[in-house]
């Protein structure tokens, strides 16, 4: 399993979050029988539910490597979902937002496009369809509050679990 950390620093911002589980988790994935990278992104949704073809069950993506033909998997794990929170200091640092079983593949690379959304506790004032670009940042204003809002340095990093 692969834990998806993010870290961001965050004005007027209380929390972060996917906007609900047809959110496309963009990845460029490794595979674990040749080590190849394929160089396409591959959207997976908590919502994609692929029948197994090596037994029972379910994943939300299952490929054949291009390099050696090597079939894996990938699915999100269940519940694993999580709003990100600031935690006082104006960032959020190294919270894991979403957990990946991954069978023959390993996530390398991840795009946050579009469809985030974040929330102002003391307004609750609620930004939704964020989208963080090239630039890895996203700003705002918060009409309630009068007071601008930014979610900047957005970054990313897969740990295992």
């Amino acid at each position: 399993k692969f834990g998806l950390n993010i870290s961001c620093t965050v004005d007027n911002i209380d929390e972060l979050y996917t906007d609900g589980p047809d959110f496309p988790w963009t990845l460029k994935l490794q595979c674990k029988s040749c080590n190849e990278i394929d160089d396409n992104w591959h959207p997976v949704t908590e919502t994609d539910c692929i029948p197994s073809t090596s037994g029972p069950g379910y994943s939300n993506l299952q490929m054949k490597c291009k390099f050696c033909s090597n079939t894996f998997t990938l699915s999100i794990v269940k519940d694993s979902v999580r709003k990100l929170k600031n935690n006082g200091s104006g960032s959020i640092s190294k919270q894991t937002v979403v957990a990946f079983d991954c069978r023959g593949v390993e996530p390398v690379a991840f795009d946050p496009q579009s469809g985030w959304s974040a929330r102002c506790d003391e307004t609750g004032t609620e930004f939704t369809d964020i989208d963080f670009g090239e630039d890895s940042m996203w700003a705002g204003y918060d009409e309630k509050g009068k007071v601008p809002v930014c979610i900047d340095e957005f970054t990313y990093e897969f740990v295992r679990m």
